[in-house]
């Protein structure tokens, strides 16, 4: 009798897609399910091999790491030397000093990028080019098909590569390429706070660029225009009006800060913990300030979680100011790094995803953003704040 390949259950699947890569039949097909894409398997081209399933991080478990562990993690404060590059950058630009020395030493840098068509995807480069495309925080899930494969091979020809992803798809690369191949792999997780609908995206860019009669041209998902600190939202047309609001009045942020539109995996989420795997972790430095106010952050800071030796020896030759910085103090402040969510918040959360789910299949997307889920108003923001640091709302 032949055995029957089942693939992670929906509601646990990143959306990695590693599983994609690893069919050599092209058997696992990602389709549309609700507001997210989700692996499905073709029974008449399926060979049963059981690759899809060997390579998936959520069924292999994160615990598979814990006895590999013997690096105490350093955490730093940092910044680009750069000045141009720290400016344009959504934190300190330590993603681009990262992905400039990793070119700098011939190696090839994968991050997410968008197309011409604006879909976000994980691109693989040795060229320059790709520091700007993968500059900043693009608040959407990215596509990774092809990228796993492609990765191995480059490494199969000799070549090393910096992979800068979220934490799942961090490990789902660790978990795709052979054992004998990972000195030539150099893993960065970016803190994720979950990922969005890309069929959202769409729509919203549709339904903005029809509003102006013109397509976008540049979309900025945090802006320093009012400088760091400052949650804006900017973003030009090609008939050159531009658009520069505070992130709560841009509807699919807003929709982001509500997780509204979140793959449900990421509720949770199991990388969200203290205990991480990649070779490096970058995030925003929000609340840096208050455990070492003498530094001048007002261009943006990152943290910086240097996690194996492999990563320490790397950022010995990057182009950053490092400042280290108490890991208990560290984690207190840092923003989505440790879930702290309790379950039947969890549980309220989802609900509340599904309804908007099924809300938007059965509406336009006009009503959605000015009706059904509009955003907020600045009184509605500000007693919000209020009653959340008076403990009466989560």
């Amino acid at each position: 009798m032949e055995k029957k390949i089942d693939l992670v259950i929906q509601s646990q699947c990143t959306g990695c897609r590693a599983c994609f890569d690893a069919c050599p039949t092209g058997s696992v097909i990602f389709m549309l399910s609700g507001l997210h894409y989700y692996p499905r398997i073709n029974e008449k081209t399926c060979i049963k091999c059981g690759k899809c399933v060997s390579v998936c991080p959520t069924l292999k478990g994160v615990e598979r790491h814990i006895n590999n562990k013997a690096f105490s993690p350093l955490y730093y404060c940092a910044w680009n030397n750069d000045l141009k590059e720290r400016s344009n950058a959504t934190s300190g630009g330590v993603g681009g000093a990262l992905a400039k020395l990793a070119l700098d030493m011939e190696w090839f840098v994968c991050g997410a990028a968008f197309n011409d068509k604006w879909e976000l995807n994980h691109m693989v480069s040795n060229r320059d080019t790709i520091l700007k495309k993968i500059r900043g925080s693009k608040y959407l899930q990215s596509n990774t098909e092809g990228v796993f494969k492609k990765i191995v091979e480059l490494i199969e020809e000799g070549k090393r590569v910096l992979f800068i992803g979220t934490p799942c798809q961090t490990d789902a690369m660790r978990s795709f390429v052979p054992e004998k191949y990972t000195d030539s792999l150099l893993t960065c997780e970016i803190i994720c706070h979950g990922v969005n609908s890309p069929v959202v995206w769409s729509d919203y860019r549709s339904y903005i660029e029809k509003a102006n009669g013109s397509n976008i041209t540049s979309y900025n998902f945090r802006s320093k225009s009012k400088g760091w600190g400052k949650l804006r939202v900017s973003y030009s047309y090609g008939n050159g009006k531009k658009k520069d609001v505070p992130a709560y009045r841009n509807i699919f942020h807003n929709w982001f800060g509500q997780h509204y539109m979140m793959r449900e995996s990421c509720f949770r989420c199991n990388y969200r913990k203290k205990e991480r795997y990649s070779d490096l972790i970058i995030g925003d430095f929000w609340g840096i300030e208050r455990i070492e106010p003498s530094l001048n952050v007002k261009e943006g800071a990152s943290v910086l979680i240097v996690n194996s030796k492999k990563g320490s020896e790397f950022i010995k030759h990057a182009d950053l100011n490092l400042i280290p910085v108490d890991a208990n103090k560290a984690q207190m402040v840092m923003k989505g790094f440790v879930d702290k969510m309790p379950e039947k918040e969890k549980v309220m959360q989802i609900e509340r995803m599904k309804r908007f789910e099924k809300d938007y299949f059965s509406c336009s997307f006009e009503e959605m953003a000015l009706k059904r889920y509009p955003c907020n108003t600045w009184f509605n923001k500000m007693l919000k704040s209020v009653l959340f640091h008076l403990h009466i709302v989560k």
